[in-house]
């Protein structure tokens, strides 16, 4: 490691954009030269700091100017270093050069100094650091695609993905594949997201809509008896901006309502137990649940199963949401029937 040469780049402004020959714009780094003198902040092994002024000066073995001889023939000696196409490499035997670079206050390194006038010019790269942040952005990215397939795709991913806006009325897999997208692309963000706040909160949202308690009017938040809940500005989506109030305690009591109502609907097993009660007229008995609700307590009580990248119900396979609701819709009254 010591005998390999250090490479510098340059960074921020000295960042330039051009237009190339087919007319796209592109980045480019300038070759320019950095001050052959600066003024420092040395700091000394037992924490104090004095200003000092380094120089670069090819054939000196310091770079403080206090070290150096005044010599007419030595002056001639100062140069300023040149980056070339934006970078500068220093060979091993340039200790001197490295020494200034590593001082300089142009350094991104050095800019805690806080000194007048001071800035950004150039940074050491260092490969060992390079790797180990790609490394670890690479972990990222495995672990929230590994986080897409190790969920649970019904209490986890499809809220994420109606949230973020996909098509969840599609084939699972095609879900699946859209949300894995996301998260290779955005693997801190899709991570938040499994046990996001927000994302419960449209969830519920979403429900609660489905199952007739709210309705959005234009721009209107409201009860299904036409109680207005919010207006929404015209900038806002109803559904998002009221997912984000219902956080304020001003909507506190609002939010508690509609999980009441959400909670007195039966759940999945008081589903169960609702409809294998004794029925007088079984026709009656389905009219107390939609399609949706049926879906649910056929998959509580394994008539529903599923097996990558079917649902299996009666011995027949049925590739997603869509399908298996339009088959259980049509056969509504067979599949009730045998829960009474």
């Amino acid at each position: 490691m010591k005998n390999e040469v250090v490479v510098f780049e340059l960074v921020g402004n000295t960042i330039s954009s051009y237009e190339d020959s087919m007319g796209n714009r592109r980045k480019s780094a300038k070759s320019v030269g950095i001050p052959s003198q600066a003024t420092i902040l040395y700091e000394y092994p037992n924490g104090d700091t004095e200003i000092r002024n380094i120089r670069y000066m090819k054939n000196q073995k310091t770079i403080y100017v206090d070290e150096q001889p005044e010599n007419a023939d030595l002056i001639r000696q100062v140069s300023s270093p040149q980056f070339i196409d934006g970078h500068l490499a220093v060979k091993p035997s340039q200790s001197n050069l490295l020494e200034f670079l590593r001082k300089h206050p142009y350094n991104a390194a050095n800019q805690h100094w806080d000194l007048d006038r001071q800035k950004v010019m150039f940074k050491e790269r260092n490969p060992v650091a390079i790797a180990k942040e790609l490394n670890s952005k690479n972990k990222q990215i495995v672990n929230a695609s590994r986080l897409v397939y190790d969920s649970d795709f019904v209490g986890k991913i499809v809220p994420i993905a109606e949230y973020l806006g996909y098509d969840t009325n599609k084939e699972s897999d095609l879900i699946l594949w859209d949300i894995d997208t996301y998260a290779r692309s955005n693997p801190e963000k899709f991570i938040d997201l499994l046990d996001s706040p927000m994302v419960e909160r449209h969830t519920d949202i979403t429900l609660a809509q489905r199952r007739g308690i709210i309705k959005i009017d234009g721009q209107r938040v409201i009860w299904s008896d036409g109680r207005q809940i919010v207006e929404v500005p015209t900038a806002f989506s109803p559904k998002e901006y009221f997912a984000e109030i219902s956080f304020d305690e001003k909507y506190k009591s609002v939010w508690f309502e509609l999980k009441r109502q959400l909670d007195n609907r039966p759940s999945v097993a008081e589903d169960s137990k609702t409809i294998a009660a004794p029925k007088t007229n079984k026709l009656d008995a389905l009219s107390e649940i939609n399609t949706l609700e049926l879906i649910d307590v056929l998959k509580s009580n394994k008539t529903i199963t599923w097996e990558t990248p079917y649902y299996l119900i009666n011995g027949k396979k049925i590739k997603g949401k869509d399908k298996l609701f339009d088959y259980v819709e049509k056969n509504k009254a067979e599949l009730s029937l045998t829960l009474v």
